[in-house]
């Protein structure tokens, strides 16, 4: 079968759930650059906000700024509280195979699972915000490929 894993935040005892996000839940499943490490890196962006190319989100009751435009405009969502907030945080990838922690009889894994708060929903709301991602990260994008497509006659 294979090892599952989870991203676990030591700190905040919250995790993201590979499946949950469209990934595999084995390690080279989601190690791939998809929606996962995706979620990590937004988690992870202390500096978001500032420049092209990052995710430009807001909270639902924040003010239009200045240098909004009508074709760029921050997204509100309630879930811009998000990005950046594991950055300094300890964070593990943490498998089902692990040892049990000291003074538990159960892993990081199955500890996680059981007691910390799943992040995946959100962060899959905050990683739909941007346009390109988006697409780029749907269900599809990954077994999809145009080239590899075969038609019918007549279609």
């Amino acid at each position: 079968m294979g090892q599952y894993y989870l991203v676990v935040n030591l700190d905040k005892q919250q995790y993201l759930h590979p499946c949950r996000l469209g990934d595999g839940q084995k390690l080279l499943e989601f190690a791939d650059g998809g929606a996962t490490l995706t979620a990590l890196a937004i988690l992870l962006a202390k500096d978001n906000g500032r420049g092209i190319g990052d995710l430009h989100v807001a909270p639902p009751d924040a003010p239009v700024e200045r240098w909004e435009r009508d074709e760029f405009k921050r997204v509100r969502t309630p879930h811009a509280h998000l990005v950046g907030s594991w950055a300094g945080d300890r964070i593990v990838i943490a498998g089902d195979y692990g040892n049990k922690l000291p003074e538990s009889e159960e892993t990081l894994y199955a500890l996680a699972l059981r007691t910390f708060e799943d992040l995946s929903v959100p962060l899959r709301e905050l990683i739909g915000c941007d346009p390109w991602l988006k697409e780029r990260l749907s269900p599809h994008s990954k077994s999809l490929r145009p080239d590899l497509i075969i038609r019918q006659r007549g279609r």
